[in-house]
C-alpha cells in the first residue's frame, strides 16, 4: 500500500469518523482501511486516532496530519488535472529553423495554418540559416533544409531524352 493511498484513506476516515463508512465510500474492505491507518501511524511513529468501542476522534497529531494531508492531496489532484489537460491541448513554444533558400512568403501560410489549429502554441519562427544547424543543441524542435539543383543541358544530342 502506498503512502498517498493511506493518506486518502486517513482523510476519508477522519471526515466520516468511521472505519466502516470510509471503507464503504472508498469501495474497499474494512481491513484495508484499518491496515492503511496502521501503516500511516507506523510511518509517522505516532498514534493519530483515539479509538474507543463507540467512537473515533483525532489526537493532536492526527489533526495536524489531517490538515497537511488535505493540502497535499488537493495540490496533487490539481497537478494531475493540469497534466491531464495538457495532453489533449498542445501548448508551449515550437522552435522552427529553415534554410535561407525558403522564403517567408512560402512559409507564412503554413505557420498561419498551424496557428489556427493549435492556438496555444507559440511558434518561434522564422530562423533562416544557411549554416548546418544541430536541432537539439541549438534548441529547435523542427527544421527544414532545401537544396535547389540546377539542371544542365545535355551537350550530346544523341543522349538527350526525347519528349
Amino acid at each position: 500500500m502506498n503512502q498517498i493511498h493511506a493518506m486518502r484513506v486517513f482523510v476519508r476516515m477522519s471526515e466520516t469518523e468511521s472505519f466502516r463508512r470510509a471503507a464503504q465510500q472508498l469501495d474497499v474492505s474494512n481491513a484495508l482501511v484499518t491496515r492503511a491507518i496502521a501503516m500511516l501511524e507506523a510511518h509517522l511513529r505516532t498514534r493519530l486516532i483515539n479509538r474507543t468501542t463507540r467512537n473515533l476522534s483525532l489526537k493532536e497529531a492526527g489533526t495536524r496530519n489531517l490538515e497537511g494531508c488535505r493540502a497535499l492531496l488537493e495540490e496533487l489532484d490539481h497537478l494531475e488535472s493540469m497534466v491531464a489537460h495538457t495532453e489533449g491541448d498542445p501548448s508551449g513554444t515550437l522552435g522552427v529553423v529553415a534554410s535561407g533558400s525558403l522564403s517567408l512568403m512560402a512559409l507564412t501560410p503554413l505557420i498561419d495554418g498551424f496557428r489556427q489549429v493549435y492556438p496555444k502554441v507559440n511558434v518561434r519562427f522564422p530562423t533562416l540559416s544557411e549554416r548546418h544547424v544541430d536541432l537539439v543543441e541549438d534548441g529547435f524542435d523542427v527544421g527544414s533544409r532545401h537544396s535547389w539543383c540546377r539542371a544542365r543541358r545535355w551537350s550530346n544530342a544523341r543522349s538527350r531524352p526525347t519528349h
